[in-house]
């Protein structure tokens, strides 16, 4: 029993000495978690106020770092809106000059403008003083003419009285020869006079009547080209008037020319044909000339060139560049020259390219620009690539040169309108024609006569060819017209269809000029109908 008591008060002493020692521990223990928490919580106040430091440090840096960037943006923005204030600056400074420029430019073209303007009205108010003048002579001329006709009428009657008398005298006295040689030698005189009076004056007078204005590039232009040859050449006086209608005025103009004392009188266009007749009833001692017309009389004659020659050069050429096989023709009036020159050019074209087809638009004028032009737009518009004409204006080829195809000039060299468009042209030489025949008349050989001259005579000729021609085609081409030339070869040859395809010309045979004087229809290969 003691020993359980004593081995109790011993496990309580120990148990009372483990608490002491477990206290004494656990409050060495708290003293130095507390000491360790401390020194922790020192030290991580430490780094705390070391990383603020560092942060603080860091945000001054960042924040000297973006206001030098800002400072630098700002810099950079100042110096590029410094730059782009100095370069508008420029360029106002530029488009001033340049609109200075302009404006300088503006002010010459005015005044050269003005300069020209000014020029033309002198030039046009000179050639109206000159025509006046000009008019006022030829008033004081005819004047002066009538009074020395009258005169020497008066004097041919005064003569014929003093011979008639003369004559009477010597039947009287026979015996006296001087009287009789005397007589006789006055007879030689009035003779000698009055077949001077027959002949014509001095300085011939020649008139002219065109269709269309002498600055029409084609037709008349060329006619009066001529007029100036035949001047320069014979030193003849010459009259003409332009832009004539076919019909009652150009009756009035013809005799007008006749009544102004010309001597020799060429009407240049088939419309004048009835009008020269009547005109030259009247006036049976001046000699008339009409072109492209068959109606003469014992002071008339008429005059044509051989154009369907011409129209086969052409027809050969564009049978061998047309791309399309389509090729337009601008034509005039349905009259047989017309007809002819369609109808050979589809020939030529069809013997070298059997595909052809020639479509034709009618525009029923010898000079129009607008409806030329219209014409030759709406023939491309179908198709065609190659454009002809039998009308005066450089329109449809200036049409052709725009719109990119080819085209022919119409009697007389058109290339400075269509540089590019131009393959070759007709040309109308009517100078050898015109000199011959006021030769004949100056000389008292003209006699009414019919004349039909082409290539050969040197009535037709082409023009240079377009730098578009290739050489083989102008081999081509120059073959044709010298068999023209020489013989073998006629552009209305057989055999030849009709648009029916009956056969017109048989094989080895050709049309003669009485019927292609009169020829009224289309040959196999063109499009469309002749207006009646």
């Amino acid at each position: 029993m003691k020993f359980r008591i004593a081995l109790a008060a011993i496990f309580t002493a120990v148990a009372l000495t483990a608490c002491d020692k477990a206290e004494e521990v656990s409050k060495n223990a708290a003293e130095k978690t507390t000491a360790a928490v401390t020194e922790t919580a020192s030290t991580v106040a430490d780094k705390a106020a070391q990383i603020a430091e560092e942060a603080k440090n860091a945000a001054a840096a960042k924040a000297t770092e973006m206001a030098e960037a800002a400072k630098k943006a700002k810099d950079e923005a100042a110096a590029k809106m410094a730059r782009a204030a100095e370069d508008a600056k420029a360029a106002a400074s530029a488009k001033a000059a340049e609109i200075a420029k302009a404006a300088e430019e503006a002010k010459n073209a005015a005044a050269a403008k003005a300069a020209e303007m000014a020029e033309a009205a002198k030039k046009i108010k000179d050639e109206a003083a000159a025509k006046m003048t000009k008019a006022a002579e030829d008033a004081k001329a005819a004047a002066a003419a009538k009074a020395t006709e009258m005169a020497e009428a008066a004097k041919q009657t005064a003569e014929k009285a003093k011979i008639a008398a003369t004559t009477g005298a010597l039947a009287l006295t026979t015996a006296v020869g001087e009287a009789k040689d005397s007589t006789m030698a006055k007879v030689t005189e009035v003779v000698t006079e009055t077949a001077a009076k027959a002949g014509m004056s001095e300085k011939t007078k020649v008139g002219f009547v065109y269709v269309g204005p002498i600055g029409d590039h084609g037709w008349s232009y060329q006619h009066d080209q001529s007029r100036l040859s035949l001047e320069k050449e014979l030193g003849v006086k010459t009259a003409y008037v332009e832009s004539v209608p076919e019909g009652a005025d150009a009756e009035r103009v013809i005799r007008q020319l006749a009544a102004d004392g010309n001597e020799v009188i060429f009407t240049t266009s088939f419309g004048y044909m009835n009008p020269t007749i009547k005109v030259a009833k009247k006036f049976p001692n001046i000699k008339f000339e009409h072109a492209t017309g068959y109606k003469r009389s014992d002071n008339t004659s008429t005059y044509s060139a051989r154009f369907y020659e011409g129209r086969a050069v052409l027809g050969a050429i564009a049978g061998k560049m047309t791309k399309t096989n389509t090729i337009g023709y601008i034509a005039s009036f349905p009259i047989p020259e017309v007809i002819r020159g369609i109808n050979a050019m589809t020939l030529a074209a069809r013997k070298v390219n059997p595909d052809v087809k020639v479509k034709v638009v009618w525009v029923n004028t010898w000079f129009d620009p607008g409806k030329e032009g219209d014409a030759a737009k709406a023939l491309i518009d179908q198709g065609a690539d190659i454009i002809t004409q039998h009308t005066d204006s450089p329109a449809p080829l200036q049409v052709a040169e725009k719109r990119g195809v080819y085209g022919f000039g119409q009697a007389s060299n058109m290339k400075a309108f269509a540089p590019k468009a131009q393959l070759t042209a007709i040309v109308n030489n009517w100078d050898q024609y015109y000199i011959n025949r006021v030769k004949a008349a100056q000389n008292g050989s003209w006699t009414s006569t019919d004349t039909w001259d082409g290539i050969k005579a040197g009535m037709v000729t082409m023009a240079p060819y377009g730098d578009a021609v290739p050489q083989d085609v102008r081999d081509y081409a120059d073959s044709v017209k010298a068999s023209i030339v020489d013989g073998s070869f006629h552009p209305f040859q057989g055999p030849i269809k009709n648009q029916a395809g009956e056969v017109m010309v048989k094989e080895g045979e050709s049309l003669g000029d009485g019927d292609l004087a009169k020829m009224g229809w289309y040959v196999e290969g063109v499009d469309g109908t002749i207006p009646k």
